[in-house]
């Protein structure tokens, strides 16, 4: 994990509680729980810890023209979108990376859009880096989420 040193038997679990909020924490109650059950399963030398994830916030600014501009096509568009970002829609969510040239090929794809003018992807949290092709790449304790979409749409 990056925000911490393990030791070498220290093993960390990132748990993501069930709940309907983007970014829900780890109740002290659930992570003893959690803790109480593994106790019996771990090896005797071995630390076990559990921890809530890092969220990370996706800032997604866009300049999009559409061949006809309808709340219907631009509910498309935020939906294309989110559906890459959000963990909630991803197999695997933790330690993503958020691909820019996919994001922006699919809005490219779409027959409701006539071009994609305009297309920026920005990071909130330490959890995760951003590199020169404008990817996102999560830690693997990391979930990323949109945390703002500001589109233009034309």
């Amino acid at each position: 994990l990056h925000r911490q040193n393990r030791g070498v038997n220290e093993i960390m679990a990132v748990v993501k509680p069930y709940s309907k909020e983007i970014t829900p924490g780890l109740s002290k109650m659930y992570k003893d729980m959690i803790e109480q059950h593994i106790e019996k399963y771990r090896l005797i030398n071995t630390k076990v810890s559990v921890v809530s994830p890092i969220y990370v916030g996706i800032e997604v600014n866009a300049e999009i023209s559409l061949h006809v501009n309808t709340e219907e096509n631009r509910e498309k568009v935020r939906k294309t979108i989110l559906d890459q970002i959000n963990y909630q829609n991803l197999k695997k969510p933790f330690g993503n990376v958020i691909s820019y040239g996919k994001i922006f090929t699919s809005l490219e794809s779409m027959e409701e859009i006539k071009r994609v003018q305009e297309l920026a992807l920005e990071k909130n949290g330490s959890a995760a880096l951003k590199n020169d092709r404008g990817d996102i790449i999560c830690q693997e304790d990391a979930l990323c989420y949109v945390e703002q979409l500001n589109i233009e749409f034309d």
